[in-house]
Formats: structure tokens, sequence, C-alpha cells
């Protein structure tokens, strides 16, 4: 997967400086690992009944949130951003803004944004014949071989400091980071430029996701 470490993308708000993706995995800190109990998965139930295999940690936080906790100027508070990219194009296709939830979950949708991201002429053929599922992801990505509840992105307060973490729900083809496949039910501390793909299968995947921090 060195085709994903080599490209370089365009940061929003930039204006068109180029940015590399980080290449250094070696800083890469596992947790220990995440397996939510019977009760903590009853509490997870959604209100349209789908068992969630995720719960949020106590010390979830909201960036607006930590931002007015600890009275963070306007000055010194960065972007957050997770951004879609289709393989071999250099324009983003989505930005996600990440400043509203303490988490969020990514995974399969092939309904309503498949018509925004999918412009090719067999799509529209495909989308006629497609059945409506049921999409649960704050990030819905259109790869078949994406799990409905893929990876969530989750804001933790550590020591008084605002992290980023990835942690992969036990998906049926794995998430990679930087080209490094992550560890299950483990949180994985993410930095900008950090890209993200939603299976160890370089052919399955379409998509990459890029996350920037900018000020």
């Amino acid at each position: 997967m060195d085709k994903f470490r080599k490209r370089p993308i365009y940061r929003h708000g930039d204006g068109g400086n180029l940015i590399k993706r980080r290449r250094d995995d070696s800083r890469i800190k596992v947790l220990p690992i995440f397996e939510p109990s019977g009760l903590l998965e009853l509490d997870a139930c959604g209100d349209r009944g789908i068992q969630l295999k995720y719960a949020e940690p106590d010390d979830k936080i909201a960036i607006e949130t930590y931002w007015k906790k600890h009275r963070i100027p306007m000055r010194e508070r960065n972007l957050y951003q997770l951004v879609m990219y289709r393989k071999g194009v250099r324009d983003p296709i989505r930005e996600f803004d990440l400043t509203e939830k303490s988490s969020f979950l990514i995974g399969r949708d092939m309904g309503k944004n498949q018509k925004a991201v999918d412009a090719r002429p067999e799509a529209k053929e495909d989308d006629d014949d497609r059945e409506e599922e049921i999409v649960l992801a704050d990030i819905g990505i259109p790869e078949e071989t994406c799990s409905k509840q893929h990876c969530v992105l989750q804001f933790r307060e550590v020591d008084g400091q605002l992290r980023l973490y990835i942690i992969d729900l036990d998906s049926s083809n794995g998430t990679v980071l930087n080209g490094e496949k992550l560890p299950r039910s483990r949180y994985v501390e993410l930095r900008s430029c950090d890209v993200i793909t939603l299976s160890e299968i370089e052919q399955d995947v379409d998509y990459e996701l890029v996350f920037v921090m900018s000020n």
C-alpha cells in the first residue's frame, strides 16, 4: 500500500499548499483492548432496535465541550476534519467536520451518500436495483466491503489533553492506518495527515480517509 503514503493531499483552507501523509508508523500507540460488557452493549442499543457494537468511554469529550471547559481562545482552536478521497483522484470528495460530537461511527452507506460520491455511469443502474439498507454510520463509506459498523473515531480527554483515537469494531476486512492493519478492539491515537482505509486487501479499497488538524 505504498501508493497511499506517497501521494500528497491538499488541506482545506491552506491555499493549495501540499502536505505529505504520515509515513512513520513507529509512533503508533495501542491502548488496552476494548471489550464492552453485556450491560454496555445493552445500553448502546439504538432507537431503531439495532444492536450497536460500541459504547463510549468515560473520558469521552466533544471538541466544543473541551474548548469551553478549558477556555480555549478562538485563535487557538484547531480545525478538525476527516477528508474523503477516491483512489487516483487528487481533489477531495467530501469533508466531514469533527467538532460537534465526541465520537463518529464509520461504516457502509450505499444509499444516501452513493449518489453524491459515485458519479460513474454504471452507478445509476446499480442504484435502481439496490435494496435500501439501514445506515448506522455518521460517516458513510460507499464500499460493499466496508462493514455497517466498521470503526469509530473517538475524542477523549487524557491528562487534560484532547486526543483523537480510532478503534476497529471487529470489522470483516479490518481497518488500516498508514498501510498498517490495526488490532481489533484497541484504541490507537491519530495524528494529522494519518490515512485510513477500510480493508486490508488493497483491491477492495476505492476510498481513503485522511484526518486533518489545522488552525
